[in-house]
């Protein structure tokens, strides 16, 4: 468990340091909570042979990453990526890291 910081070390509240030391204890905070997860799918891994490794960091950022991939080294259209067997093959084989 990740303690909170407090801004406790200056005596005078209403100064410009003060209020800057206050935003960044609040986005160190902020941060501490927030899962950096990495999503990541290969080509090899839904059946090209390629070792091309898409990743995002949402599920619609990766989704996005491998179909700009898909049309521009395969190809494909981004209806055939769209297609309910090719979703479900590719979300079958994201990663988290």
């Amino acid at each position: 468990m990740m303690t909170k910081i407090m801004p406790t070390e200056y005596s005078n509240t209403n100064s410009p340091e003060w209020k800057l030391h206050c935003l960044h204890i609040t986005y160190l905070n902020s941060i501490s909570n927030y899962n950096f997860t990495m999503l990541s799918v290969s080509c090899r891994e839904v059946g090209v042979d390629c070792d091309y490794v898409g990743k995002g960091e949402t599920e619609n950022e990766l989704m996005d990453n491998l179909i700009e991939h898909a049309i521009k080294d395969h190809g494909y259209t981004r209806e055939d990526v769209l297609k309910p067997e090719m979703q479900e093959k590719i979300k079958a084989h994201i990663h988290k890291s």
